[in-house]
């Protein structure tokens, strides 16, 4: 910034620039840079740095594009001729650094490439190694990583000079796939990082914090090696820490978020909402401070695993809402019509998947691909095997290829389209026939393939012109099945054909077959017995000096007789007497058994309960009464009963039989409600 403030703009101009850039330090210290905005109208390069630092990249890239050069340089001032010199090349970085935080990496690259050309024009080197960071950086995010290696030999820098630089390069690899790599980049990013930050002495905290994003990217690689433990255990310490880096804590919670997928819903989608926020308008925005420092891809990641986390949670009322918000910000996307349909397929609307993704491939030709695959897996699922067939037939990049013929092959006939599936196969082999090059074993597997299908299919004709082709294989197991199928599909229209072919048929001779005797053999067979009998004969016969086939001879004539006197000769079968308990006389048996023996005592109609009611005295008198008091209480209500019976004995007897009757009445019901307030304790 130094360099470039002394750089000037006019030549007589630039100690007016110093003392400028002098009296707006404490504001660029402070990052106040709006206050700087309204001061640095006289230094276009001020202004647009400040807009740049401010997050107001649109407005510092015009002011640039405004900007006319430096006018008035007189060619023998030196000084000033390298000042403008200088200030053109600051400029020009400017404007690529803007490019590409506005995620323009084909621009930017263009203008990286632009100052390496005039730096080496002018004679003067790149030497800043956050310059030559950033041009690797925007290679990388330009989809260039296989470029990287080269780029680095040209700046002439090596990743072990910068942590930023080694970070870079591990984001290369990560791109081309190279994650042990990656690893051992970042790995070397931490250790040149950690001895830098010591340097400048920061404490430990600082220092984890300054490499988060490092460490972040290291547990990334960890998941794309399919170490999922140690990712998560990566993404957790760093949540933990919560450090003051909200686009790393942002990256690692999403990537946490990922790896739980369907589980732990509710603490995903807390996490969730720390990152995204609704708008008024119930639209998806970032956090505070999220917005200008994450990068056009990371911001895309982000939010589509928003709605897939509301899929998961079944609110669907919500994802649809931001779903629409989602086409919007990234219409050039697939991931919003791939997500559209899957939540049409969570309403159980699978049949309107198939119009919204024939839809987006006639809006978004160049993303076709993607589409005509999910097509054709939904088209399969529902059993409409021929629009999934010609979804896939739509993918001209995978035309042709083996896996496709096949899946092709095999879904037309799912259909019942034997005539498409056939000129599937034809097709394929007429264009890998075609092919120039060592492809003579792609094009043999196809066309046996072909020629089975011919054959399974009736195609008799047609599958031994090719089964004819293959007779020319150097493969000793595809001649043999040529043979073979020419065998069975000429039979059926040229028979004469099909023995000719038959004598081809490999038949390995067997050693000692042509001496051996058949009917001997069959003999041997029939009569041979058990394996113990044939070797018990084998010995008998060796010691008698009877020769095999004696044996056999004898066993064949013999075979009848045997037969004759096992019929004769049943064998009787031993009847075993039945075993009687200790003690018991069959002749005198006595009294038969207990029916009911076998029954449980309580179903048997002898049994008589014995339940004793114990303790119904306890129960009695007042709630929580011990038992002894209890039992006084009855006593005194017994004497007073007494008392009462006898100073109204002679009324009683006066009333008659109408009393009586009453008062048996009365005894009843107060039986009866003693019964319920009985029930009512829980005692029968």
């Amino acid at each position: 910034m130094a360099a470039a403030a002394a750089a000037g703009g006019k030549g007589a101009q630039a100690p007016a620039l110093e003392d400028l850039f002098t009296a707006m330090a404490a504001s660029i210290k402070e990052e106040e840079y709006e206050k700087v905005v309204k001061t640095a109208g006289q230094s276009t390069f001020l202004s647009a740095y400040c807009l740049y630092r401010n997050n107001r990249f649109q407005e510092a890239l015009d002011v640039i594009r405004s900007w006319k050069g430096v006018d008035g340089v007189d060619g023998g001032d030196k000084a000033a001729a390298a000042a403008a010199q200088q200030l053109q090349l600051g400029m020009l970085q400017l404007e690529g650094q803007i490019l590409f935080r506005m995620g323009d990496n084909a621009a930017c690259i263009t203008k990286y490439e632009e100052l390496m050309q005039r730096s080496k024009l002018s004679g003067s080197s790149l030497s800043s190694i956050d310059l030559k960071t950033n041009i690797v950086a925007a290679y990388v995010a330009a989809g260039r990583s296989n470029e990287v290696s080269k780029l680095i030999e040209t700046l002439k820098v090596a990743p072990k000079d910068s942590f930023d630089l080694a970070f870079n390069v591990a984001c290369a690899a990560i791109e081309r796939g190279d994650y042990a790599g990656a690893e051992a980049m970042l790995l070397l990013a931490l250790r040149v990082g950690r001895e830098t930050f010591i340097e400048d002495e920061l404490n430990d905290e600082e220092i984890d914090e300054e490499l988060a994003p490092v460490s972040v990217q290291l547990a990334y690689v960890q998941q794309c090696q399919g170490r999922v433990t140690e990712a998560m255990e990566g993404y957790s310490a760093l949540l933990k820490r919560k450090f003051a880096d909200p686009p790393s804590m942002a990256v690692a919670s999403n990537n946490l978020i990922a790896l739980r997928g369907p589980r732990e819903l509710f603490d995903s989608l807390k996490k969730s909402d720390k990152i995204l926020e609704k708008t008024p308008d119930r639209k998806l925005r970032f956090t505070e401070g999220l917005e200008p420092k994450l990068s056009p891809r990371q911001k895309e990641a982000i939010s589509f695993n928003k709605v897939l986390l509301l899929l998961h949670s079944n609110k669907l009322d919500q994802a649809r809402e931001l779903l629409s918000s989602l086409t919007e910000a990234f219409p050039s996307s697939f991931i919003p019509a791939l997500l559209d349909a899957s939540l049409l397929i969570k309403e159980n609307k699978i049949e309107d998947v198939e119009d919204v993704l024939a839809a987006y491939v006639v809006k978004n030709p160049a993303n076709a691909d993607a589409a005509n695959l999910v097509r054709a897996q939904v088209n399969v699922v529902i059993g409409n095997y021929q629009k999934a067939a010609a979804a896939l037939a739509a993918i001209e990049s995978m035309k042709h290829k083996l896996g496709m013929t096949a899946t092709l092959v095999a879904l037309k006939e799912r259909a019942g389209d034997i005539d498409g599936a056939e000129e599937v196969l034809d097709s394929a082999l007429n264009w890998w026939s075609s092919l120039k090059g060592d492809n003579k074993s792609v094009v043999e597997a196809i066309t046996h393939a072909a020629a089975r299908f011919k054959l399974g299919h009736g195609r008799h004709k047609a599958a031994a012109v090719l089964f004819e082709q293959l007779l020319k294989s150097k493969s000793p197991s595809i001649r043999a099945s040529a043979v073979h199928g020419l065998v069975v599909s000429t039979a059926h229209f040229d028979p004469e054909a099909a023995e000719k072919f038959a004598a081809k048929l490999p038949l390995p001779p067997l050693p000692g077959l042509s001496s051996v005797d058949v009917s001997a053999l069959e003999r041997t067979v029939s009569a041979a017995g058990t394996l113990a009998t044939v070797r018990r004969e084998k010995k008998t016969a060796a010691a008698d000096g009877l020769s095999t086939d004696a044996l056999g001879q004898k066993r064949g004539a013999t075979d009848g007789e045997n037969a004759m006197e096992k019929k004769i000769k049943k064998k009787k079968k031993k009847k075993k007497k039945p075993l009687y308990p200790k003690g018991f006389d069959p002749a005198n048996p006595g009294p038969p058994p207990d029916p009911e023996r076998w029954l449980p005592k309580r179903e048997r109609s002898s049994f008589k309960s014995k339940r004793k009611h114990k303790n119904i005295a306890a129960m009695k008198g007042s709630q929580g009464a011990a038992p002894s008091m209890a039992a006084a209480a009855e006593e005194r209500d017994k004497e007073k009963e007494k008392e009462k019976a006898a100073t109204t004995a002679g009324s009683v007897a006066a009333d008659g039989a109408g009393k009586s009757t009453a008062a048996n009445v009365n005894a009843s019901a107060a039986a009866a409600s003693a019964r319920n307030r009985r029930k009512k304790s829980g005692k029968r």
